[in-house]
């Protein structure tokens, strides 16, 4: 999704073409309402947008404006029509088009590959913002993928009481808090003990907070958390013992504003067995969760059962937080071939 969040600094004003599009632009404020301007901005990619900006100072502080981005954010995000898919290849990022799945563009610059010196990471993805860093997590940066405009996080406090053992584990994500209009970067470390401890960055108050302690958990799916209504997903388990098993995996949520953590079941396996593995002659089996994303800003999970016959199933959790809205939306089963000559 490519949105106008983030920084976008007013532009330059003074010579003569940006007059003549100035004058043009008041020129057509007189014979258009401002609420169809707004209503047509709104609906453009944001490339468009950005030119936009030079036709004249009301369109410019229109553009810039924080209501106009958020309904643009919200347009982008229901039409879904201006998405990218990002690919990270060491030192190499690339965005696709997925329109056409034909447009690869690399978009990391010179600037911040000599930030970098070494491999990429991509901390967290939401709303068109991506949070990087390098291969020591010393250098974190928030990078609007659109506008190419990016912000370096200060250093993570020494006094933050995070893990710093060569054994820790740590997780990271990057979210948006809708209750204080803040985007945050979550750390978390973890110990072999499972006791956690946690900080955030806030984009608007530009400082690094302590959260609360965790424990009881071990992650074991992805460290980068999965964004969706107002909280940071892991897939966990209760016990190193049970996440080797997988005989108890569930997923942790962190809300964004309170910063406190709660956790959702899996699709339950005996609630939702039903008539359609009889029909493929697939036996009933145990969930195998090992992935979550989000699907139309809604949670999801998918299943890859790793029996002879096997199956991968996506499901959504069409009303969040409530285990039974959990619903199966694609099943396939496949056949392993062996090895083609």
């Amino acid at each position: 999704m490519h949105t106008l969040q983030f920084i976008i600094r007013p532009t330059q004003k003074g010579n003569s073409q940006q007059s003549r599009n100035g004058a043009a632009g008041k020129s057509m404020e007189k014979h258009v309402p401002s609420d169809l301007i707004n209503d047509i901005l709104s609906r453009l990619p944001v490339k468009s947008l950005l030119r936009f900006k030079c036709v004249s100072r009301g369109w410019c502080f229109l553009i810039n404006d924080q209501n106009f981005i958020k309904l643009h954010l919200k347009r982008s995000t229901q039409s879904n029509s201006h998405s990218s898919l990002v690919i990270v290849q060491y030192t190499k990022l690339s965005l696709v088009d997925l329109s056409s799945l034909l447009v690869v563009e690399e978009v990391v610059d010179d600037s911040l590959k000599q930030l970098f010196r070494g491999p990429i990471k991509v901390l967290g993805i939401c709303n068109g913002l991506l949070c990087l860093s390098n291969s020591a997590y010393n250098c974190n940066i928030l990078w609007n993928t659109s506008t190419r405009e990016h912000l370096t996080l200060p250093p993570v406090p020494e006094n933050s009481l995070l893990y710093r053992t060569p054994k820790t584990m740590k997780l990271f994500g990057l979210g948006y808090d809708p209750i204080d209009d803040d985007y945050k970067v979550i750390f978390v470390s973890q110990t072999f003990q499972s006791k956690h401890k946690g900080i955030f960055y806030s984009l608007r108050s530009k400082s690094w907070g302590k959260i609360h302690d965790y424990s009881n958990w071990i992650y074991c799916g992805s460290v980068s958390g999965v964004y969706a209504s107002g909280a940071l997903h892991w897939l966990v388990s209760r016990s190193w013992k049970e996440m080797m098993d997988d005989s108890d995996v569930f997923i942790v949520a962190i809300n964004l504003n309170t910063h406190k953590q709660r956790f959702i079941r899996c699709p339950d396996q005996d609630q939702h067995q039903d008539q359609e593995y009889k029909a493929w002659n697939i036996p009933p089996h145990r969930f195998v969760f090992n992935t979550i994303g989000v699907l139309g800003e809604q949670l999801c999970a998918m299943d890859v059962n790793g029996s002879r016959y096997s199956t991968v199933e996506i499901w959504l959790m069409k009303k969040y937080g409530v285990q039974e809205s959990w619903t199966r939306l694609f099943s396939i089963p496949y056949f392993y071939t062996g090895y083609i000559c």
